[in-house]
């Protein structure tokens, strides 16, 4: 009998950058992606992206894929994530302030790509 140990994403990418250190400064596993069309006079043009990312240390942080430029204000609103312990809280992060400033009934409002997604 064949018996194979299953070995994590964590596990797999670390064990990858350690073979390859000189050339690589960081790296994250894209655990999941979800794709939202969202609702109202103005949502974005393409769908609005949500990915969920495993660093190294095993901890979770999100990427969105696009800001959004409410009208009256000099820019869109950026957001950063942090890390955190689960998925789930770093899901809930992204729609909470991802999509904060996010006014359904703003027929002005822009939406501006993540180059960072």
């Amino acid at each position: 009998m064949n018996i194979q140990t299953q070995v994590t994403g964590t596990e797999m990418l670390n064990s990858i950058i350690s073979r390859f250190d000189e050339k690589i400064d960081s790296a994250y596993e894209v655990v999941r992606e979800y794709v939202f069309a969202l609702a109202g006079e103005s949502p974005p043009n393409e769908p609005f992206r949500v990915k969920l990312v495993r660093y190294q240390n095993g901890l979770f942080s999100c990427r969105i894929s696009h800001f959004v430029h409410r009208s009256g204000l000099a820019g869109p609103h950026r957001v950063s994530f942090g890390e955190y312990k689960t998925q789930e809280e770093a899901f809930e992060e992204a729609f909470s302030h991802g999509l904060m400033n996010f006014d359904a009934n703003d027929t002005g409002a822009k939406w501006e790509r993540n180059d960072g997604f």
